[in-house]
């Protein structure tokens, strides 16, 4: 996993701006990966396994720090940073716990089935709200756009943009 997570770092790093588009694939990568290896049979595919699972972890990680620090405006930089880190580290209290007491009860492999697949849901849950919510926002400028009066405006300053 270490081989795959410095792969992942060297990855991130290489992009000169994450895209979100990027940390949402690097996570349902992440939580994919996982399912697989939770579906292995032997060690040895395990083990093989385990480098992209590394690779996609790290890249998710390393992508997501890199955008709530790149989108966020300069004066809100460390607050939006320290909120994203305790949401980040904050679930382990809670969630270890939870992922012993399934682990022990199912053992590892349907700990980490079901721990891809809540990821998954997740994943597919807040891209799906966000871009719902993004649309939304994109419909209500396009109305206020509509709404506003041209009067003063000439043409020639459209650029190339119809008026209806």
């Amino acid at each position: 996993m270490a081989i795959g997570s410095l792969g992942g770092a060297l990855l991130a790093a290489r992009r000169p701006r994450p895209r979100l588009r990027f940390v949402v694939l690097a996570g349902a990568g992440f939580s994919i990966v996982e399912i697989v290896a939770g579906l292995m049979p032997t060690y040895t595919s395990f083990a093989a396994v385990l480098p992209v699972l590394g690779l996609c972890a790290l890249t998710m990680v390393t992508s997501a720090n890199a955008t709530i620090q790149l989108t966020s405006s300069p004066m809100m930089r460390g607050r939006v940073a320290a909120l994203y880190l305790m949401v980040f580290m904050g679930g382990t209290p809670i969630g270890a716990p939870i992922v012993g007491w399934v682990g022990e009860t199912f053992g590892a492999r349907w700990m980490m089935i079901g721990g891809g697949t809540l990821t998954l849901f997740g994943i597919l849950f807040a891209t799906l709200w966000y871009l719902r919510h993004h649309d939304q926002r994109l419909q209500e400028l396009r109305a206020e756009l509509r709404d506003l009066r041209w009067r003063h405006a000439r043409r020639t300053d459209f650029h190339g943009v119809e008026i209806p």
